[in-house]
């Protein structure tokens, strides 16, 4: 995918699972700002975003590691198990070392990852690489995904 922001589609659902409603609204925000045409809807734990994502299928999910009911490697297998939902992107955010072994298999399901603290520049990096792309004429699939296009120099 490229990181044009404007091939950036504007009409983006984004559901945020975060147990911290204090990071969780500071995020949004930030999103909101970076991306005002996008919708943000919260959940505060595994099992909410799991079902928020079943019934409205969003665009792209940023999880938390940490979190109650079910934690965000839960979640993340959960999500890939289920036809309706196993392609929607998702971003890691955690403040867990990289390398402890279970945000590495989480990280396998990701595609995009965020350690806290981050900066407001990484989080737009990660959003750039990671969100839904405007289609390329004839590339759309049919859940409305697209392929970036690379030409050689």
């Amino acid at each position: 995918m490229s990181d044009n922001p404007s091939r950036i589609k504007q009409d983006v659902t984004v559901l945020v699972v975060e147990d911290n409603w204090l990071f969780s609204e500071m995020l949004c925000e930030v999103i909101q700002a970076l991306r005002p045409h996008w919708r943000i809807y919260e959940a505060i734990d595994g099992q909410e975003g799991l079902r928020f994502a079943q019934t409205q299928q969003p665009d792209l999910i940023i999880l938390d590691y940490y979190m109650p009911l079910a934690d965000g490697y839960q979640l993340a297998c959960a999500l890939k198990l289920h036809p309706e939902t196993a392609k929607i992107p998702l971003i890691l955010t955690t403040s867990e070392d990289y390398m402890h072994p279970q945000i590495l298999r989480l990280r396998g399901l990701c595609q995009g990852a965020l350690y806290k603290p981050f900066s407001l520049v990484q989080l737009e990096q990660v959003l750039n690489q990671v969100a839904p792309q405007s289609p390329v004429a004839g590339f759309e699939t049919t859940r409305g995904e697209s392929f970036a296009v690379l030409a050689a120099a």
